[in-house]
């Protein structure tokens, strides 16, 4: 029996994940202050081209927290094999940097320098997999830690010693570092068991159905990579950058539903499925109108030439909340999922099970996307679209060709789980959502000063948040006796 708390996990990695969001805000905030478009452009291609060598990672670390979560102990082997493998995906990286970096504008011994990431990114997610098996909570500190360090960092790589791009990567290779230190201390009483060459040969017979996956995640990074080779210029990847900081917010809400797949993977029950889906929605919701509300704000605190971008951000939020469905219905269902329990199990086997089925539907998504994005853009080059227009386009087809894909989820979930969701709670917040809201819109638009000190612009936007905050928390709690059963669990410590 799994002794994981979900609901006690789930709020960990949201507060956890709420203060990172704000950490690195404060983080983007100085580097889109500090560097030019090109140089934003330029990190936010390298940002894109290590997701491109981190989809090789999972090869280990998906197995891990899947064994880990049935009481089988291949921590410590999982560890080095992936410390040993980012070699590999160092040498990669450089292979991909040889094809990108000659078609932009982006500086190629910038993007060289950026492969020191890799090794950190490589051992920091695999910890994190590791400890997500027995104390889902536990790998929130992480991010928390990495999040905190940047900030130090950034001041001294960037503002004190002025090194642009190179200082960014820096401080993100000093949060790695340092984050990976915090969770191997954490995580140290499933790592001291021996070095195991049977775990190792059983990970790479089953590779096959662990690159499966990275094929959807590597088709899925392709859009950033196409976008700049395309136009030519990193500049539109300024823009998409600016843009997709605020909607991240949204994501966090997702930590709420953070241990369902350990917790299934180690009871095999759901249950909890439909109460924790509609704590899901309690959060995601107000953070995607808090995203849309909040987003012209947003983009002149990043910085005033950004806000152009503002239509990209609306649309990107609802893409977001989107996607941040399919990822938590996608992590449901593979944990139903038991045919690597059986060590007998066929390759047909495999081919039948869920850990094949659904990364064929995400692959199938992407393969729509990226096509779709390509055509876009080249004609809208065609009809002359200017670079933000383009970056608006992009918006459109990513939300067009990514929410049906959702319900389609959702149905998955129906089906395989017997769950459904609460409609008539979901639909409450929603309403309360728009009418709190709705309230700091109004303040924004007749009040808020854009000339005032950046300072007192800041606190004016923190007050108007706090308020739309502060509305939907004391209407969900008069209207929604779960949500008084949930206040009153937090304030008596029995999540």
């Amino acid at each position: 029996m799994s002794e994981i708390r979900v609901t006690y996990s789930g709020f960990i990695a949201f507060i956890i994940g709420m203060i990172s969001v704000i950490s690195g805000l404060i983080v983007t905030i100085i580097i889109t202050r500090s560097l030019t478009s090109l140089e934003f452009g330029t990190w936010t291609l390298i940002t894109n081209l290590i997701g491109f060598i981190i989809i090789l990672e999972p090869i280990i670390s998906y197995w891990a927290t899947r064994e880990i979560a049935r009481k089988t102990e291949s921590g410590t082997t999982a560890v080095i094999t992936n410390g040993v493998f980012s070699c590999v995906a160092i040498l990669v990286y450089i292979v991909i940097l040889l094809i990108v970096a000659t078609q932009t504008d982006a500086s190629f011994d910038i993007m060289l320098y950026a492969v020191i990431l890799v090794p950190v990114i490589f051992v920091n997610r695999t910890l994190t997999a590791v400890i997500l098996g027995f104390k889902p909570h536990i790998a929130s500190y992480g991010a928390l830690t990495y999040g905190l360090i940047q900030i130090p960092a950034i001041l001294f790589f960037l503002y004190y010693l002025e090194l642009g791009v190179v200082g960014v990567i820096l401080s993100a290779f000093s949060g790695y570092s340092i984050s990976a230190l915090v969770l191997f201390i954490f995580g140290r009483e499933r790592l001291h068991r021996n070095f195991n060459l049977n775990f190792i040969k059983k990970w790479f017979k089953l590779s096959w159905l662990t690159l499966y996956p990275a094929t959807f995640g590597f088709v899925s990074l392709m859009d950033i990579t196409i976008f700049s080779i395309i136009t030519g210029s990193v500049i539109g990847l300024s823009y998409w950058g600016a843009a997709m900081v605020i909607p991240i917010i949204i994501t966090q809400a997702a930590g709420i539903s953070y241990a369902i797949y350990p917790k299934i993977l180690g009871s095999g029950k759901n249950d909890f499925l439909r109460n924790n889906f509609s704590l899901l929605f309690y959060f995601a919701i107000p953070l995607a109108a808090i995203s849309i509300t909040f987003a012209q704000p947003a983009l002149f605190t990043l910085n005033p030439i950004y806000v152009i971008a503002l239509p990209v951000v609306i649309i990107t939020s609802v893409f977001v909340f989107f996607n941040m469905l399919n990822t938590t219905f996608y992590s449901a269902l593979l944990g139903k999922e038991t045919v690597d329990v059986d060590e007998k199990s066929t390759f047909k086997d495999y081919l039948k099970s869920k850990l094949f089925h659904l990364p064929t539907i995400l692959l199938i998504q992407y393969l729509i996307y990226i096509p779709a994005l390509a055509i876009g853009i080249v004609m809208g080059i065609a009809n002359k679209f200017s670079e933000i227009e383009l970056v608006i386009l992009w918006s459109i087809i990513a939300l067009v060709t990514h929410s049906p894909f959702t319900f389609y989820f959702y149905y998955l979930i129906k089906r395989d789980l017997s769950v459904s969701l609460d409609y008539f709670r979901i639909t409450k917040f929603l309403v309360l959502s728009i009418f709190s809201f709705g309230i700091s819109y109004l303040l924004i638009e007749n009040y808020l000063d854009y000339e005032i000190d950046f300072i007192y612009f800041i606190l004016t936007v923190i007050g108007i948040l706090l308020i739309g905050v502060g509305s939907y928390i004391a209407l969900t709690f008069a209207t929604d006796l779960k949500t008084r059963e949930l206040f009153n669990a937090l304030i008596h410590k029995k999540l």
